[in-house]
């Protein structure tokens, strides 16, 4: 499952954060074959974008939707838009609020918002088919 590999690139020693952790998992987990650029842009996103604003396991899960699902051009990417419209709405349903300060303020851990988001964006996939999106 998506959440064991993320659980696993979000360990402590590895020095990772949300997004960058759940982008590593996601390029394990789906051998999307990401260069090294991408990992490099995943890591401005942690830490609610290091402003504790939008949590960086969705933003890390966003990433990767706009990887697997964009046309390129986000204004002829309806597929894209809907889902990541989903993972929002699913995420804040579970946890209350997409808002890292918010989350942690509840006592929600890291780890929890890494399960979740991992959760969802698993689902999401699988009823989406990526392959005639993924680049060869």
């Amino acid at each position: 499952m998506l959440k064991d590999t993320a659980m696993k690139w979000f360990d402590l020693d590895l020095d990772l954060g949300c997004s960058e952790a759940m982008l590593y998992a996601c390029n394990e987990y789906y051998d999307l074959r990401l260069p090294e650029e991408v990992f490099r842009a995943a890591s401005a996103f942690c830490g609610g974008m290091d402003h504790n604003e939008i949590c960086g396991a969705l933003s890390g899960s966003i990433m990767v939707i706009g990887i697997l699902y964009s046309s390129g051009r986000c204004h002829h990417s309806e597929e894209m838009k809907e889902i990541e419209g989903e993972l929002f709405r699913r995420f804040t349903e579970r946890l209350g609020t997409v808002n890292c300060d918010d989350l942690k303020e509840q006592g929600i851990k890291c780890s929890t918002m890494m399960i979740t988001a991992s959760e969802i964006l698993e689902d999401l996939i699988e009823r989406h088919p990526f392959n005639r999106h993924r680049a060869s």
